[in-house]
């Protein structure tokens, strides 16, 4: 392989539904053991980078971290900090773990069933980098 680094879609690419595709594992051990800096990348919103880093681990893949994850939660995140710096985002549903994701935000906690209130000051969470 004679890439400089790779995004990686996951859905499909490295497991279907609950299992591991062939070659997957092997990939990723190669990634990881010659240091190629690599990212996946996943349209769900749902999961957080840590419930990744299980869903991997439970398919086999134990030797990777939150920063190897980038969601659409995170990175609309990103853009509307990189857009409107001082914005303020409302979101519906937000509860529990879910939270979590938006730690780089200052979250004020609403009785539940409201939406929270959430503020992305810019520059406070670094845009991905390709992790190695």
């Amino acid at each position: 392989m004679n890439q400089k680094a790779y995004l990686v879609d996951m859905g499909g690419v490295i497991y279907r539904e609950n299992q591991l595709l062939p070659g997957a594992e092997d990939f990723v051990i190669h990634l990881l053991k010659t240091a190629t800096p690599f990212l996946f990348v996943t349209n769900k919103s749902a999961p957080t980078p840590e419930d990744l880093v299980v869903k991997l681990k439970h398919l086999g893949i134990g030797e990777l971290r939150p920063p190897h994850f980038y969601t659409s939660a995170i990175n609309t995140a990103d853009v509307l900090a990189g857009l409107y710096p001082k914005c303020i985002a409302f979101l519906a549903n937000i509860q529990g773990k879910h939270a979590d994701r938006f730690s780089s935000f200052a979250l004020q906690t609403l009785p539940k069933g409201e939406h929270q209130h959430i503020e992305h000051p810019r520059h406070s969470r670094p845009r991905p980098a390709m992790t190695r």
